[in-house]
């Protein structure tokens, strides 16, 4: 079998040795641009490596997974709403009289945690909802479904076969 011949691509001499790192990079979140900086080459080249090799490319996706699970389930909690213990901090003062006169007077701060209700963020439920599952707001596109509901319903009484949708 004939050894390749020339210089080396990019890829293998400087992604192939470091793509353990990588993957810990674009698991703390970083971007293909920060990723290419600390490789030291273009973020034109690494999306062209990422956009060329599919093991790459594959690797990428599956390294971001986990960060994107954590933001999918922040930004549910944020469309149902919900609770959280907030730690805060309080200002306490302690004076100390002797007939009638201030003798002593102490300042302190204490921590406390609170619970504070965060209420439901719509934007974030809609957006949920529109990439989730086939709802949409869209008036165009909601006029369309109820057509072919219409459609689905006319067919199905040609074809003497019941939906079973009631209104």
């Amino acid at each position: 079998m004939a050894e390749k011949r020339g210089r080396k691509s990019k890829y293998e001499e400087l992604i192939l040795p470091r793509l353990d790192e990588i993957k810990n990079w674009l698991a703390e979140g970083k971007t293909d641009k920060e990723c290419a900086q600390l490789l030291g080459m273009t973020p034109k080249t690494f999306s062209k490596h990422k956009n060329s090799i599919s093991s790459f490319s594959s690797t990428i996706k599956e390294a971001r997974q986990p960060k994107i699970k954590e933001i999918e389930n922040s930004m549910f909690d944020s469309a149902i709403g919900f609770t959280k213990s907030v730690r805060k901090a309080m200002k306490l003062k302690n004076i100390e009289y002797e007939n009638g006169k201030k003798v002593k007077e102490e300042e302190k701060i204490e921590f406390y945690d609170e619970e504070i209700y965060i209420p439901p963020n719509i934007t974030a439920g809609i957006f949920l909802l529109k990439n989730w599952s086939d709802y949409t707001s869209d008036p165009t596109i909601l006029k369309i479904k109820q057509q072919e509901m219409k459609l689905k319903e006319a067919i199905a009484k040609a074809n003497n076969f019941d939906l079973d949708i009631k209104d």
